[in-house]
């Protein structure tokens, strides 16, 4: 229902900016899950809670919060 919830908006032209990120947490967190080693994979740990942090700020609800993703994740 979540997601539905969040198509509507964004069809309507209205899309919260803690919405996108997310999506984009969502997909950052599978691509550290599928790429445990990859050299760059510290480089996209940090952005990744930069957008959890920012998340974090933007949310209009504290439940809604995430908690940063830890240096040792996925390995």
């Amino acid at each position: 229902m979540e997601a539905q919830v969040y198509k509507y908006l964004k069809d309507a032209g209205f899309t919260p900016e803690w919405v996108e990120l997310r999506r984009q947490i969502a997909e950052g967190i599978a691509w550290l899950k599928a790429n445990p080693y990859h050299p760059d994979r510290d480089r996209r740990l940090q952005e990744v809670n930069g957008w959890i942090d920012r998340h974090n700020r933007l949310v209009p609800n504290p439940s809604l919060t995430f908690p940063r993703v830890p240096a040792d994740f996925g390995r």
